[in-house]
């Protein structure tokens, strides 16, 4: 007959939130804790104490990822060096390179790209001016090589939104028979976490209408926008602002009678700017970055890169591309969908920012 054991947990009683609260007020010298031990974060409340009642009613549904892509970032100013360096990042563990070009520089696709083969990683482009060059200039490389057009994969990011109606029509004319390929990537810059979600969703917004107009329906240009975020040094912020720009987008897609699209089909690439404080030299950046990425990851980010503090320096660079390597393969990551899951601060700031982006963004849209 088994031997009955004792309960050893009977004499603790369950915490409620009331004994909280009374310990707290002592503690405060009867202060109510509730007001003192707020705070606000980026136009957002934070609370001193969560319960299951504060947590919202329907959290954001998660849908599953595949494991997201290391993508280091090359500033091209030499189109043959960035081709080297880019090539030495694709055999040390990158998933693809994303090429920054700047000032409407013209660019030869061909020297950039020489013995990448495309593909087997991802190719993207992050473009400063309103420039459509690239553009054409991939489209005649692509028909060069004699690529299937649903083999290739990547993104065009325009850093600047471009004013000019035909500029746009010309990047998604030549490149919209790339299945595969987000010819339609707004980036978004740091800024408060709402005001730059509304002012990311206004401008995909705008160049879907845009793009309307000259015969290309919203089917087809919205399943092509993609989105490169910048993240700070916020975690749970950066978190929350990759989850809400992802369930947004889907209401957006949606709102157009999209039916067969999913929050998981939005591509997001999280962009880890270098970071530098002197009171953590000589690893300020490397603290910054982890901290970042770990945010984007959990964000559900599809591609990350994180930038070092120089482009000049290799160990820098080796150390941003291993950050994603060593979240991957040592902290495994990529084996658990939603590791922040049923966190009622993170689902109070999500719910919190839902409501102030999507606001902000109905205002933008309006006109008011």
């Amino acid at each position: 007959m088994a031997e009955a054991h004792p309960d050893l947990f009977s004499e603790f009683t369950i915490p409620q939130y009331a004994d909280w609260v009374a310990v707290a007020r002592e503690e405060l010298q009867g202060k109510d804790p509730e007001q003192a031990l707020a705070w606000q974060v980026a136009d957002l409340q934070g609370y001193p104490y969560y319960t299951n009642e504060q947590s919202p009613a329907n959290p954001i549904p998660v849908s599953a990822l595949a494991p997201w892509q290391n993508i280091p970032l090359l500033t091209v100013n030499d189109e043959t060096i960035c081709n080297k360096t880019a090539l030495e990042h694709l055999n040390g563990g990158a998933d693809g390179v994303l090429f920054y070009i700047q000032n409407n520089a013209d660019v030869s696709v061909e020297k950039l790209l020489n013995k990448i083969e495309w593909p087997h990683c991802s190719i993207s482009f992050l473009v400063e001016g309103a420039n459509d060059s690239i553009s054409g200039e991939l489209k005649e490389y692509i028909g060069k090589k004699k690529y299937s057009y649903d083999e290739l994969t990547g993104s065009l990011f325009l850093k600047t939104y471009p004013h000019h109606p035909q500029t746009i029509n010309n990047i998604v004319h030549n490149l919209v028979t790339l299945t595969n390929f987000n010819c339609l990537g707004v980036y978004i810059p740091s800024g408060t976490p709402a005001g730059r979600i509304a002012s990311g969703l206004a401008h995909a917004v705008e160049l879907v209408q845009l793009l309307a107009t000259s015969g290309i329906s919203p089917q087809v240009s919205l399943q092509r926008v993609s989105f490169a975020v910048e993240t700070g040094s916020d975690f749970f912020i950066d978190v929350a602002s990759l989850k809400v720009l992802r369930f947004l987008w889907f209401q957006v897609v949606r709102a157009y009678g999209i039916s067969d699209f999913e929050p998981r089909d939005l591509y997001i690439q999280s962009i880890s700017t270098a970071w530098v404080n002197p009171a953590f030299e000589p690893h300020s950046n490397m603290l910054k970055a982890t901290t970042a990425a770990m945010a984007a990851v959990i964000g559900g980010c599809n591609a990350l890169t994180v930038l070092p503090e120089s482009e000049s320096d290799t160990r820098m660079i080796r150390i941003t591309r291993n950050v994603s390597t060593l979240l991957k393969e040592e902290s495994r990551f990529d084996k658990v969908a939603d590791p922040l899951a049923g966190s009622f601060y993170l689902e109070s700031l999500t719910n919190q920012l839902i409501d102030k982006a999507w606001g902000l963004f109905q205002q933008k849209m309006s006109g008011t």
